[in-house]
């Protein structure tokens, strides 16, 4: 997968998880909160989602000051998204890192499934 790719698929699954009826409330109790995703061993392939209190909204690249910064390799986060790998696992065992407003991480893992889902249904 290129950069051009990875960056089409976040598109993708932003505009599943928005058209999901269940993530509006979701959305709406999240609020505003910027999630940094680094990856490591490609920084081209880092992105951040913007939650906008209405949805949320994907960006390539890196934005200062995120709520919440994730920081791991490629292809944990492929798996991430593809539900193939538990964060919290991955975390635990070293392949993941956490920085930053762990209440608003814990509030937005609900979204977990729902990207899992997103991803099933576009690949």
């Amino acid at each position: 997968m290129n950069n051009d790719e990875w960056n089409d698929y976040l598109q993708k699954i932003a505009e599943k998880i928005n058209s999901y009826p269940d993530c509006k409330e979701f959305f709406e109790a999240l609020g505003e909160v910027t999630f940094q995703y680094k990856v490591i061993d490609k920084p081209e392939y880092s992105f951040y989602q913007e939650y906008t209190g209405l949805k949320m909204i994907v960006h390539p690249g890196t934005i200062e000051d995120p709520t919440v910064t994730h920081i791991m390799k490629f292809d944990v986060i492929r798996g991430v998204f593809a539900g193939t790998i538990n964060p919290i696992d991955a975390t635990a065992e070293g392949n993941y890192a956490i920085e930053g407003n762990m209440a608003k991480l814990l509030k937005a893992s609900g979204l977990i499934p729902y990207i899992k889902k997103a991803h099933s249904e576009i690949s």
